[in-house]
Formats: structure tokens, C-alpha cells, sequence
């Protein structure tokens, strides 16, 4: 409860340059504000945070991450952008780009030749992760492949419980669009 306390007084309050050296608790604070679900306080402490430690990659992360939940596809593919040109193999950055040129609408940003690309590295960096599974399965449904779509969604899926994803909802949805969509992929 102390951490909520401190969080919510340090958003209103940001730190002094001095105390500056306290930002990956900040961070550590903002991150459990999220998990808890109490969006209001950890965009606002988000927000300080942003302006106590300008520059801040782990801030910046999480703002495109906020943008990309939010329906601000253009903020995060900024910010995600800038990020990936400082970490060019950073398999999470590569992921989270791949899904947005899947979901935008934007013909800036909505690209599935390059959503492909992207996927397909993350994956080889970071086969691990079912989240990047997920992604290709995106790729592969929105280019009309409804078929490898399911197949990657299927194996998503049972990664992430095996994994003991508490939440398989999202996995299983993509799943459930490549039933309906099979003649997609023929």
C-alpha cells in the first residue's frame, strides 16, 4: 500500500534533480500502478515521470506501449521507431511494430510486407516469447494466409498456458478469426 501511496504523491510531486537517482523506482512504482489496473494514476505518474527524467528509454517504452493500448498507433510507432534505431535487435521492438503496421490504418505506418519482415525476425530472436507468435499469426491473417495464420495463433496459444499466461483471451481470439476466416487462406 505504501508503494500506491508513494506512487500517487510522487506523480502529483515529481522529484527534484537531486532525487533523480530514484527513477527506476518510480519506474518499478509506474509498472505496478499498470498491473493493477489503475490507469488514471500510472499515466499520470507516467507523465511526471516523463518530465523528471526526459530521455528516459525505460519511460519511453512505456509511453508507446500506453499509445499502442490507447488506439494512438501514431505515437507508438514514433516512439517505438526511436527506440528500435538504438536497439536495431531488440525482438520486443520488432514485435510490437510488426503488430502495428498489421492494426493501423494509416498507410504511413500500415505495412505487410514490412509487418512480415519485422515478425519474422522477432521470432528468430526470441522464439521464446509466444507473444511474437501471436504477432506472425497476425501478419500471416491479414495477408490473407488464414491457414500458417492458425497454425501460429494454435501454437501461440498453448505456449502462453504453458507458460501459464493467466489471460489466454487474446490468443484465443485470434484463433477464433482464423476459423472464421479459412477461405482466406486458400
Amino acid at each position: 500500500m505504501f508503494v500506491l501511496a508513494s506512487s500517487v504523491a510522487w506523480a502529483q510531486n515529481p522529484p527534484s534533480t537531486e532525487e533523480a537517482k530514484t527513477a527506476p523506482a518510480a519506474i518499478r512504482e509506474i509498472r505496478i500502478l499498470f498491473a493493477q489496473g489503475r490507469w488514471g494514476q500510472a499515466v499520470a505518474a507516467l507523465r511526471a515521470g516523463e518530465k523528471a527524467w526526459p530521455g528516459s528509454e525505460d519511460l519511453q517504452f512505456m509511453s508507446a506501449s500506453v499509445a499502442m493500448d490507447s488506439g494512438d498507433y501514431g505515437t507508438a510507432f514514433r516512439l517505438y521507431g526511436v527506440l528500435l534505431e538504438k536497439y536495431p535487435d531488440n525482438a520486443g521492438l520488432k514485435n510490437n511494430l510488426a503488430w502495428l503496421r498489421v492494426k493501423a490504418v494509416d498507410p504511413a505506418i500500415h505495412d505487410l510486407d514490412r509487418a512480415l519482415q519485422e515478425a519474422q525476425e522477432a521470432v528468430m530472436t526470441a522464439a521464446h516469447d509466444y507473444n511474437v507468435w501471436n504477432t506472425l499469426g497476425e501478419v500471416y491473417l491479414a495477408r490473407g494466409d488464414a491457414m500458417r495464420a492458425m497454425r501460429l495463433a494454435v501454437l501461440a496459444r498453448d505456449l502462453a498456458a504453458l507458460a501459464g499466461e493467466p489471460d489466454l483471451r487474446v490468443y484465443q481470439d485470434l484463433v477464433q478469426r482464423c476459423e472464421v476466416e479459412p477461405a482466406a487462406g486458400r
